[in-house]
């Protein structure tokens, strides 16, 4: 899927068009494509239903002069671009970064369920930083410290990992152990000069469920445990994230609705803050 993904760029154009086509990537069949232009929500292609792939062409008018305009991609779908086209433009520039952010984690980190792909607490969070997003979330994952040991070109200032929601449900407690710690400990190694925060679980619905591991309040113990001594890891308590109440969830249980990924993102952007000072 094309989670963390836009098009950026500083120009006059009229307006930008392209053609696209979106491919089944999650279990979600619903997609946007989101104009943004100085920061500010201006257009949106919303659709529903679409079970495997869907062509289409949009056409984004642009305000006049120059401005930042940000096109964001689906979330849950894979996004293909092609024939892009700036009327009328005497320019077009990239928007340079200043910081580099990847996010690990599960489906929450990739934007279930987000109506706009732009309302997702890794994309807020990236702006508010100005860095730019690798977003490596996938729906129903779980600490897997193979991926841990991979590394790409991208050379990331901060990353974020946010698993345990899904290994509260599939694993046992000594499993959940084991491949916490071997994850964080592998992480932390492979990344020695990166910022590392360790996200325990948001808020589920099921939480007072008693499931073979335990009490889902344990799964961010054995976190904070699991990076105690890792020392450019940094432990950040879930639970603080988003308010916990069913209206902030689009499924009244787990996956966060837009208001809800806005607390996220915003509570973890002064976490990280603090941080900083």
């Amino acid at each position: 899927a094309s989670a963390g993904m836009r098009l950026e760029l500083r120009t006059d154009a009229d307006a930008l068009s392209f053609n696209y086509r979106v491919v089944s990537a999650s279990s979600r069949t619903f997609y946007s494509i989101d104009l943004y232009v100085d920061g500010v929500f201006c257009d949106e292609v919303y659709v529903m239903n679409v079970l495997r792939q869907k062509d289409g062409h949009v056409r984004f008018a642009l305000p006049a002069g120059e401005h930042r305009v940000t096109v964001f991609f689906s979330n849950l779908m894979r996004t293909d671009i092609s024939e892009i086209v700036l009327e009328d433009a005497s320019f077009a520039e990239p928007i340079p970064m200043k910081t580099k952010i990847l996010f690990l984690g599960d489906s929450i980190t990739q934007g279930y369920d987000a109506l706009r792909s732009h309302v997702r607490y890794t994309s807020l969070l990236a702006d508010k930083l100005g860095a730019e997003e690798l977003n490596k979330g996938i729906g129903g994952e779980v600490f897997f410290p193979a991926l841990a040991q991979t590394k790409d070109d991208f050379d990331p200032d901060i990353i974020t990992v946010a698993y345990g929601t899904n290994d509260w449900v599939l694993k046992d407690r000594e499993n959940f152990i084991k491949d916490c710690r071997e994850f964080y400990k592998t992480l932390s190694d492979n990344y020695k000069t990166s910022k590392i925060f360790a996200i325990s679980p948001i808020w589920r619905a099921d939480k007072d469920v008693e499931r073979n591991f335990g009490l889902f309040s344990d799964i961010s113990e054995e976190i904070k445990k699991a990076v105690a001594d890792l020392e450019n890891v940094t432990y950040v308590e879930g639970g603080d994230l988003v308010p916990q109440d069913p209206k902030y969830f689009a499924d009244f249980r787990l996956h966060p609705n837009d208001e809800g990924f806005m607390h996220y993102g915003n509570n973890f952007y002064e976490k990280i803050v603090m941080k900083k000072e």
